[in-house]
């Protein structure tokens, strides 16, 4: 990925850069630097891929993407759609913006937002009518769309709290659901069924609120039950193994090495002189 050339950088004698694109088959952007504005794309049909360092996200319509300045730009359609059409807008934001625009993190500078299919249709023409004032040339055109801009951000903002109890409570649903099962496997689907969304929710929630993928957040929550035990009970390595849901205790002794970075045994022993 960092042998990429970097894609087309955006002057900055400008307050808002605004466009519409289609991408097809094999079709990208990348800046390793990313830009020194903000980024806000809006899927608009199709699939897209959002990459970051830990992995890339699919969004699909009704999905919000803000990059912030310097975060990596490496976006394009997702392998396997025919098309991905985006609205996008480079810009400059105004200082009092900033607190409407603290959507959920992926990463590090990459927030996400999911519009309801319920305003999606309004959020997607107010864009398209932010498009049209910036491209008109008229006196006062880049003004207009930045009002338009203001407008569209602040919406989002309402959108993110009035979505936020839902949120909260399909957390702490798939949080208790896991903390109570760490014996037993856990996959995807069962994560759907106690938040009661789909498996591309599940995906983007658990992202945004613990930045993991589910299947890394789960053993994470393994990890943190194994750890305790090893400080705190005289449990043997085979017994927690068990206790967090492994198969042989050389399964959980080798994923434990691999991500504290000792072996439990290792770990139990660090404290003792």
């Amino acid at each position: 990925m960092t042998d990429r050339p970097d894609s087309y950088i955006p002057p900055y004698d400008y307050y808002l850069l605004a466009g519409s694109r289609v991408f097809y088959h094999g079709e990208s952007i990348w800046r390793k630097r990313g830009t020194r504005d903000w980024l806000l794309i809006a899927t608009i049909a199709g699939t897209g891929r959002i990459g970051y360092g830990l992995g890339s996200v699919d969004i699909g319509p009704g999905e919000w993407i803000l990059l912030s300045p310097g975060a990596a730009h490496d976006y394009g359609i997702s392998p396997g759609a025919e098309a991905w059409e985006i609205r996008w807008a480079h810009f400059i934001p105004r200082p009092y913006w900033l607190e409407w625009m603290a959507w959920p993190e992926i990463s590090p500078g990459l927030r996400h937002l999911r519009i309801g299919s319920d305003v999606c249709i309004p959020m997607n023409d107010l864009f398209d009518c932010l498009i049209r004032h910036f491209s008109s040339g008229l006196p006062g055109g880049e003004m207009h769309a930045m009002a338009m801009l203001e407008e569209i951000f602040l919406k989002c903002a309402q959108i993110w709290q009035e979505g936020q109890p839902e949120y909260d409570q399909q957390i702490e649903n798939i949080a208790a659901y896991v903390e109570a099962n760490l014996q037993s496997p856990i996959g995807v689907a069962d994560l759907c069924h106690v938040a009661g969304t789909t498996k591309g929710r599940i995906v983007t929630l658990i992202r945004e609120e613990f930045g993991l993928s589910p299947r890394a957040y789960v053993e994470s929550r393994r990890m943190a039950f194994a750890k305790h035990q090893l400080d705190h009970t005289s449990f043997s390595i085979s017994e927690i193994s068990e206790l967090v849901g492994y198969s042989t205790p050389f399964h959980f002794s080798r994923r434990f090495h691999e991500i504290v970075g000792v072996s439990p045994r290792q770990y139990r022993k660090r404290d003792e002189i």
